[in-house]
């Protein structure tokens, strides 16, 4: 038996049709799907606050990032994971991808959980189902940590480009200030600047977590001329997947 903070209490209709759930507690037993089983599974739009609980307890950062966008994953209606989407991190990334025409459209992919008990492949089919609910044209980015030892297979599995590794000379994955994680972002909305020496003279306690460097991904949502003129601006330079 699982307790998992849920959103099945009431159901808000959204403009597109969609629904989203307001918050409830309740308990639930495990489903058994040791394979993914389609027939058994769907994936909709949640409420924020669902999707910022389950990525605090269970994603291994433990940190509940900007999000725009969250979808749900369904296994014989439990909730058994979710995907967030959202500005990117860092401030410069925006317009990093394909210049400043295309700034306004690009979102993070910034949190990605799925219980074990929802088999394999969930994570790329939960991806995949996501495309289909997110506003178009759009570009994607999403890293692996290499802190972690990740690859990022599930983007290799669902088509993403690779554009190799993140410049991370500079940064910070978190700064703590007071007791509070921080990421870079937030001083950059806050400050004006990202850089160490500008958020230590307004914070002098604050501690720096380097940054590790990541494998970063690409992905773009739109009709085929749309997703053809957009891969055409974009900066980054492609390379092949990597492996272990």
């Amino acid at each position: 038996m699982i307790s998992l903070i849920n959103n099945d209490a009431r159901r808000l209709p959204l403009a597109n049709g969609c629904v989203v759930d307001q918050l409830s507690i309740f308990s639930f037993t495990t489903p058994d799907m040791p394979k993914l089983d389609l027939s058994r599974c769907y994936a909709r739009l949640i409420n924020h606050q669902t999707a910022a609980n389950m990525v605090k307890t269970y994603h291994y950062a433990h940190r509940v990032p900007s999000i725009t966008y969250a979808i749900g994953m369904y296994v014989d209606g439990v909730l058994a994971g979710c995907a967030t989407f959202g500005p990117p991190a860092s401030s410069k990334t925006s317009k990093a991808v394909c210049g400043d025409k295309y700034s306004g459209i690009v979102l993070e992919l910034n949190r990605l959980y799925v219980h074990e008990w929802a088999g394999r492949n969930s994570e790329s089919w939960l991806i995949g189902r996501s495309f289909k609910l997110l506003s178009r044209p759009a570009i994607l980015v999403s890293y692996a940590d290499t802190g972690k030892e990740h690859i990022g297979y599930v983007y290799q599995a669902t088509n993403w480009i690779y554009t190799g590794l993140s410049d991370g000379s500079g940064c910070f994955s978190r700064i703590v200030v007071d007791g509070k994680e921080r990421t870079s972002k937030s001083f950059y909305d806050e400050l004006g600047s990202q850089a160490k020496a500008v958020i230590s003279k307004r914070y002098p306690d604050a501690v720096f977590h380097e940054y590790t460097r990541k494998h970063r991904y690409v992905y773009f949502l739109g009709t085929k001329k749309e997703r053809k003129v957009m891969r055409q601006s974009l900066r980054w330079s492609v390379s092949e997947y990597p492996k272990l």
